[in-house]
């Protein structure tokens, strides 16, 4: 006997079976689970101003692989970490962009957008200034500015671009003060300022008047300056604290045989740091420790230190000049500026600083310090007391 059945019930049948089968069918793969996924980061680089995407721009992950960009602005990673990383961009022309991107399973996405550098330019009878205003700045609170060696040129402290015919190592002493400086200027809302041929502190205080009509920021005509320097540059920074000591935040000086010996005044309340070569120019060593040994007796908040086994070169310890001036920025600075207003720097007590025996490299708080404190140097903290410490000794063999 035959058994029709019907075309219904047999659809349902061969339906029930073909799902069967394919359930049970191993060669299918589940999905992969999210932690086995490859895990990309990529973006789009652009120019801020213009939305336009950059080429042949360096993105750098982690500080350890680069990509450069295509034409069409764009960068890949591969095989990226789980969890936090560091994206770094720098470009000449640009300010530098970093930021920590989140990195979860799978591919990532984050576009960069540079944003120019704002820089100004001034020359007047060959004197030529550059200053550069980090992005942001609704109001700056004051200037650091980086004084040349003679016929040198620190323009590249403001810009970020090395200068062609430097003296060896010039550039990148500049470009290491520029890093170091960036992170002062962010923190403390501060203008960048280098420059080429300076021969007189009126040049100085020109161009920061043209920099404040220029950019639209009547701050800077007034701005107190942060004002360091090598060689002739730091007798130009400290030439610069005996004429405007009431505007300068504090002065470094290193290796300069012009500095003038008369009377400091009240740039005696101003913090100093004087640096000596040990195998410079016997000048050159004379001439600042005349300077410190004429003054700190009167009460200066100076500092002194030589640099055994270095010559005519640049002090390179970027981290006791990072935290020295980070102190003095800290103790200087008021709080809020009044709008409008010039900066009124506050008055640091001497009491309040630590001392530096500059035979014996013992440091203490004033307080505590039982040898002649005329002598020793003044140093504005327990930190860079420390520092001090550590770079006296060492390059002295101790």
């Amino acid at each position: 006997m035959r058994i029709r059945i019907g075309s219904s019930l047999l659809l349902a049948v061969l339906v029930l079976i073909s799902t069967s089968w394919i359930g049970c069918d191993s060669s299918v793969a589940d999905d992969p689970p999210a932690d086995d996924l490859p895990v990309t980061l990529s973006g789009v680089v652009r120019d801020q101003d213009t939305n336009s995407p950059l080429s042949d721009i360096t993105v750098e992950l982690n500080s350890a692989q680069t990509k450069t960009t295509d034409q069409a602005g764009r960068f890949e990673f591969r095989d990226v970490p789980l969890g936090a990383n560091a994206l770094r961009v720098s470009e000449t022309g640009f300010d530098d962009y970093t930021r920590q991107i989140n990195v979860s399973a799978g591919d990532n996405s984050h576009d960069v957008s540079l944003l120019r550098i704002t820089l100004y330019e001034f020359d007047e009878a060959g004197d030529f200034y550059e200053l550069y205003l980090p992005a942001g700045g609704s109001t700056y609170r004051g200037v650091i500015f980086l004084g040349e060696p003679s016929t040198q040129d620190t323009r590249g402290f403001a810009s970020g671009i090395p200068r062609t015919n430097a003296a060896p190592g010039l550039n990148e002493f500049v470009a290491a003060e520029r890093q170091r400086s960036l992170q002062l200027a962010e923190t403390y809302g501060l203008a960048l300022m280098g420059a080429e041929v300076t021969r007189s502190t009126v040049f100085l205080v020109r161009a920061l008047e043209h920099f404040a009509e220029e950019s639209g920021h009547p701050e800077l005509a007034k701005a107190p300056v942060l004002a360091m320097g090598f060689s002739f540059g730091g007798c130009l920074a400290y030439e610069f604290t005996l004429d405007h000591p009431d505007r300068v935040i504090g002065f470094m000086t290193a290796k300069g045989s012009c500095h003038d010996l008369g009377d400091a005044g009240l740039a005696r309340r101003v913090p100093g740091y004087l640096f000596i070569g040990g195998e410079d120019a016997p000048n050159r060593a004379l001439n600042i420790t005349d300077v410190f040994e004429e003054n700190r007796p009167q009460g200066a908040l100076w500092s002194l230190v030589i640099e055994q086994g270095t010559g005519h070169i640049p002090v390179d310890d970027q981290t006791l000049l990072f935290n020295w001036m980070d102190a003095v920025l800290e103790a200087r600075l008021p709080e809020t500026p009044p709008p409008g207003e010039p900066v009124v720097l506050r008055a640091i007590d001497e009491a309040t600083g630590w001392l530096g025996n500059r035979s014996s490299f013992e440091i203490a708080d004033y307080a505590g310090y039982d040898a002649d404190r005329l002598q020793a140097s003044w140093l504005p903290s327990m930190q860079t007391a420390q520092d001090w410490q550590a770079f006296a000794s060492s390059v002295a063999g101790d």
